[in-house]
């Protein structure tokens, strides 16, 4: 609040990139203890203090500290000098960062590389052997029950469609209410009666 005035403005920080990945948008704010803003790539907002921006990332992406632990600067561009920073950033602060460069476009490494791989100690199958075997049930003429729907691999079952059912008579049948035609069930389970229409 300078001159006691409310300052209403963003401060554009910088981006982060991963592997060269776009990741984040970051900005501080003022008059507020969480001042950093980070935008996520699916455009959700994280509000944060002055932490480095290890600690920024490892919490915007639920990172353990092993996980953490090697991340490190690829390469980082400065807005105030407009070229390369030769220095690790990822122990700066955001503030630090906004001092010396004005922002940064950073591309940090160390984290992610093995993101979506799962580890187990089964063996992997092939797509192959991924298919889904069909169970025949018994009929009472001595026959057996096919299945009109199809299988599709690595786990995949498609079923037929349920029937619609509207949102009123779901909560009628969960309340017990049989009676809905002349009513509106809301979520609490109280009836309001429908307008009449003619």
């Amino acid at each position: 609040m300078p001159n006691g005035h409310v300052t209403r403005k963003l401060d554009f920080l910088g981006t982060i990139s991963v592997y060269g990945q776009h990741y984040f948008n970051v900005w501080r704010r003022y008059n507020n203890v969480y001042e950093i803003v980070i935008e996520d790539f699916a455009g959700d907002f994280h509000f944060h203090k002055d932490y480095t921006i290890r600690e920024s990332i490892q919490k915007v992406l639920c990172l353990s500290n092993e996980q953490i632990r090697g991340v490190y600067t690829i390469d980082a561009v400065s807005f105030k000098h407009r070229a390369d920073v030769s220095e690790d950033v990822t122990s700066m602060r955001w503030t630090e960062i906004e001092h010396r460069w004005y922002a940064l476009n950073m591309n940090l490494g160390g984290i992610l590389h093995d993101f979506h791989r799962v580890l187990s100690n089964a063996p992997v199958a092939n797509d192959d052997d991924m298919k889904e075997e069909v169970e025949r049930a018994p009929q009472a003429d001595g026959g057996f029950f096919e299945p009109t729907w199809q299988h599709a691999t690595n786990n995949v079952v498609i079923e037929p469609s349920a029937t619609s059912i509207s949102l009123t008579e779901r909560f009628s049948e969960l309340s017990g209410f049989s009676d809905v035609s002349g009513y509106t069930v809301l979520r609490n389970g109280n009836k309001i009666a429908k307008p009449q229409r003619g």
